[in-house]
């Protein structure tokens, strides 16, 4: 995520992209691809809060965050005025993990952890990801 007028708009080859400053929330995914995949040869800010590194992003104090695919759309959509999502990293490389959250006891656990391991062997869940999730593969992806 990045101004649309920051070179790292343009200019993002792996090695580019050692060269600018990133910012992110402590504690996130997106801080912990930054310092163990980018390896950007200025240490990345860190931050309290999202909040705090959009505003450190729209008063040009970093030139990028690292944040997940949906967040980073919605940012340049609707939260940044001239924001751009400039590409996508592969989610395996990024360790992102994803779950659901189910009220303590309700009878449904047992019954989504089967339906998603069926449909993870299956392919129903790739076919799913596939048509509700394609357009996240719309972006450019990048390694570093």
């Amino acid at each position: 995520m990045a101004l649309k007028s920051n070179p790292i708009v343009k200019h993002h080859t792996p090695a580019a992209l050692k060269t600018y400053l990133y910012g992110d929330q402590i504690g996130t995914t997106g801080l912990a691809y930054i310092n163990s995949a980018i390896h950007p040869t200025r240490s990345p800010r860190v931050f309290n809060t999202l909040d705090e590194s959009v505003a450190a992003l729209q008063t040009k104090q970093v030139d990028a965050l690292v944040v997940d695919t949906p967040d980073g759309q919605y940012m340049a959509t609707t939260q940044v005025k001239h924001g751009v999502q400039v590409g996508q990293f592969p989610t395996a490389n990024a360790g992102t993990k994803y779950g659901l959250l189910f009220k303590k006891g309700n009878p449904l656990v047992s019954c989504v952890d089967s339906a998603v391991t069926v449909m993870s062997k299956n392919g129903g869940l790739a076919k799913l990801q596939k048509k509700y999730l394609a357009v996240y593969d719309d972006i450019a992806k990048l390694k570093p």
